[in-house]
């Protein structure tokens, strides 16, 4: 049933969750600070993830979003993650490149 259902979705409520592969190996890998970083971010996209109405194709279903007005507010919460995300990527390439430097 499971399956099902994330065959019929919508193929970007399936992006971010494969994102949270790398919170659980900041947690596995015992990088405290980073998984405290992004912990927020994950929480947050499981939540809409589950409070998805039953008819909904996704959380981003375009004739919601439109009929509702909800354009606005889906675009400001993209554009925060988009800026928290770039965040991370130089984050950890300053880290990636330290550790390099300190082998």
């Amino acid at each position: 049933m499971l399956l099902k259902i994330k065959q019929v979705g919508n193929s970007r409520v399936d992006r971010p969750h494969h994102r949270h592969c790398v919170t659980v190996l900041m947690l596995v890998s015992l990088h405290w600070f980073f998984f405290l970083l992004e912990l927020p971010v994950a929480t947050w996209n499981i939540y809409r993830f589950i409070m998805v109405p039953s008819g909904n194709m996704g959380v981003f279903d375009p004739t919601e979003i439109h009929n509702r007005g909800q354009l606005k507010s889906h675009m400001k919460e993209a554009m925060i993650k988009l800026g928290f995300y770039l965040l991370c990527f130089f984050m950890y390439l300053y880290s990636m490149i330290l550790a390099l430097i300190n082998y």
